[in-house]
């Protein structure tokens, strides 16, 4: 089902917060009614409550959105991963109906100069690359708070990651699926901060385009990179990429984007990562200050 509707985040604050359902264009979905029930944490008991969902007609669509106003709201953090549930009733095309329960959370990432900030407060990712995360890896990045940058994550790794508090880094610079619509159904997931691309993979994108809810989209760089090669690309922060010995390039310090480093390097276990990345952020201070580093 997420294959056929967009959650957008609409204004968050500590009174309330808007979500939006919009069905894909091509979608077979003509209305979406049902509720938001929530919140629910493994880490925290609270008391639940329901929100009515409410069908909007845009004009000259050909499908009706439904938005939802979540009162008192819990944000999702990795220390609170608090999540909600939507029970769905789809009205389709041909007349038939379907049902559909979904899970997503809400969760306050924005950008403040060269910094990123999760509910307010500046946070520094550290992080750790790995292919296919078992629970067991999942419940030790939540201990170690630890970041998992995984190639074009599943939909139960990022269930998994939404749910136990693990932030998860998306490499989708090897993807043959459009990295928009791999995007948009990363949006259900909270657990999802940043989408690694390719330069060429931004080049030419749309003014209609939308970024994602949840993450930022980072352009990779590399030790040679100039910020020329930039400066007619769209993104969001930048990520550079560094090989045994190599710095980031002297541009990057004085970027008004947020910039992550990642070292070509494998780190043995999430222990190892958490200490090598306290270790690299030393090395490269005072010149650089990032918003991340992983191994």
């Amino acid at each position: 089902m997420r294959d056929s509707l967009t959650i957008r985040i609409g204004n968050c604050t500590h009174n309330d917060a808007r979500l939006v359902l919009e069905p894909y264009s091509d979608s077979e979905i003509l209305e979406v009614t049902g509720f938001v029930r929530g919140p629910f944490s493994e880490f925290a008991k609270t008391l639940t409550a329901d929100f009515k969902l409410r069908p909007v007609r845009q004009a000259g669509a050909k499908a009706a959105s439904a938005e939802v106003l979540v009162m008192e709201p819990c944000y999702w953090t990795p220390k609170l991963p608090f999540l909600y549930e939507l029970h769905l009733k789809l009205k389709l095309a041909d007349g038939s109906e379907e049902v559909a329960r979904l899970r997503t959370g809400i969760k306050r990432l924005h950008v403040e100069g060269c910094s990123l900030r999760l509910q307010g407060k500046r946070i520094v990712l550290r992080g750790l690359r790995c292919n296919s995360p078992d629970d067991q890896m999942m419940r030790l990045a939540c201990e170690q708070e630890t970041a998992l940058v995984v190639g074009s994550p599943s939909e139960s790794v990022c269930e998994s990651a939404s749910r136990l508090g693990v932030p998860l880094i998306a490499d989708l610079r090897d993807v043959v699926e459009p990295w928009q619509d791999i995007c948009r159904k990363l949006d259900w997931y909270p657990a999802v901060c940043l989408v690694l691309l390719k330069v060429d993979q931004l080049t030419g994108i749309g003014g209609g385009w939308k970024w994602p809810q949840h993450s930022l989209v980072a352009a990779m760089a590399s030790a040679s990179s100039t910020a020329t090669e930039f400066s007619s690309v769209k993104y969001q922060a930048l990520a550079v990429e560094l090989a045994s010995g190599e710095r980031p390039p002297g541009w990057l310090a004085t970027t008004d984007n947020p910039v992550f480093a990642l070292s070509s390097g494998t780190a043995s276990s999430i222990e190892d990562a958490r200490a090598l990345c306290d270790r690299w952020q030393t090395e490269l201070a005072p010149e650089f200050d990032l918003a991340g580093y992983i191994v």
